[in-house]
C-alpha cells in the first residue's frame, strides 16, 4: 500500500468535459470526440513490405498544411493492403490526426485515395457522423483542441498522444446551417490574413533591399 499520494504524480488525469468551463452559445449541443465517431483508433503497427508501385503507407509526416500529402511515401502490394484490419484503411470523411512526433495535424480523408495508416497516425470514424468535415477539422486545428493536447503531450524526445485522452476531448456542435456559415466566415478571414501575410513579406523584402542599397552607398562613400 502506498504510504501518501506521490505515486498520483507519475499519471497524468484523463481528460474531461466540464460544460461550466465552456462558453457555448444557445442551441449548441457539447459532445465528445468518442460520442460523435464510430471509432478512434490508429494505425498498423506491424512491418509493412515496401514496393515500387502499390498503396501508400501514410505516416505523420504526410499529414502537413491540413492535407493528407502522397509526396515521398512508401507502398506496400495491394494484397498485403488488402489483409490489414479495417481500422488501418481510412475511407472517405474520416478524419487523421498525428498522434506520434509532431502531434496534433489532422487532415479529412478525401474521395477516391486509397491508402493505410501506420501507428503514428491515428484516425477518427465518422461514417454515421452528419457533422461538416470542415467544421471538425477547424475545431481540432484551434486551441479549444490544440492547448489540451500538448499539456498532456507524453514523452519527451518524441512526444506521443493518448487516443483515450483525445476521445474525451470537447466536441460543441451548432446546427448544420451554422457549420456552414462558421466555415464560410473562418476561410475568409483566413485568406486575409494570406493577402496581409503577402503584403507584410513583400515588404520586408524591400526594406531588406534599401537597407542593402544603404550599406552598400555608405561603405562606398557614396551616402547622401
Amino acid at each position: 500500500m502506498p504510504k501518501n499520494d506521490k505515486w498520483k504524480e507519475k499519471y497524468k488525469e484523463p481528460f474531461s468535459i466540464d460544460p461550466s468551463e465552456l462558453e457555448i452559445a444557445d442551441g449548441w449541443v457539447l459532445a465528445s470526440w468518442d460520442q460523435i465517431s464510430n471509432w478512434v483508433t490508429y494505425g498498423f503497427t506491424r512491418p509493412m513490405p515496401h514496393v515500387e508501385e502499390g498503396i501508400p503507407i501514410i505516416t505523420g509526416k504526410n499529414v502537413i498544411n491540413s492535407e493528407i500529402s502522397l509526396k515521398n511515401t512508401h507502398k506496400t502490394p495491394r494484397e498485403d493492403y488488402e489483409s490489414l484490419s479495417e481500422k488501418d484503411r481510412p475511407k472517405a470523411g474520416d478524419l487523421l490526426i498525428t498522434k506520434d512526433g509532431t502531434i496534433g495535424r489532422a487532415a479529412v480523408v478525401p474521395d477516391d485515395l486509397e491508402f493505410c495508416i501506420n501507428q503514428s497516425v491515428a484516425v477518427i470514424w465518422l461514417r454515421l457522423c452528419p457533422i461538416n468535415r470542415k467544421y471538425l477539422l477547424a475545431l481540432i486545428e484551434s486551441d479549444l483542441i490544440q492547448k489540451p493536447i500538448m499539456a498532456k503531450a507524453r514523452g519527451v524526445a518524441i512526444q506521443h498522444l493518448s487516443i483515450t485522452d483525445f476521445a474525451k476531448l470537447p466536441v460543441p456542435i451548432p446546427s448544420l446551417e451554422e457549420q456552414e456559415e462558421i466555415i464560410v466566415e473562418l476561410n475568409e478571414k483566413l485568406e486575409g490574413i494570406a493577402r496581409l501575410e503577402i503584403s507584410i513579406d513583400q515588404q520586408l523584402i524591400k526594406a531588406e533591399r534599401n537597407k542593402q542599397s544603404i550599406l552598400a552607398s555608405a561603405f562606398s562613400g557614396k551616402l547622401q
